[in-house]
């Protein structure tokens, strides 16, 4: 698939509860990586850590300063070399590409 274009689609359309990681990702950030391990209840993803409520957007997400007024905005992944299954095989197919 396309390399990624920081447009934050993938992350905004699937992060409030479409997403799911693997065993391994969540053994390794409860190891390595508490502070994403934390958004983590039940084996649900981005879990407000203090309330235990699915968040309506991924707490990685980080919007781009602004290149100029007129350009898109742009996102980055805080945590993207540790980012969830799901997320690094995004997206699954070019219906998939296209539509988001």
């Amino acid at each position: 698939m396309k390399e990624c274009n920081q447009c934050g689609k993938c992350c905004i359309a699937y992060s409030d509860g479409g997403l799911s990681a693997s065993a391994a990702d969540i053994e390794g950030w409860e190891t390595f990586n508490p502070e994403i391990s934390a958004y983590v209840v039940d084996g649900k993803l981005w879990m407000d850590p203090h309330t235990g409520v699915q968040l309506s957007r991924c707490p990685w997400l980080q919007e781009l300063p602004a290149k100029s007024a007129s350009a898109a905005v742009m996102y980055a992944c805080r945590i993207y070399h540790d980012r969830p299954e799901d997320c690094r095989h995004y997206p699954t197919s070019v219906a998939e590409m296209a539509r988001d």
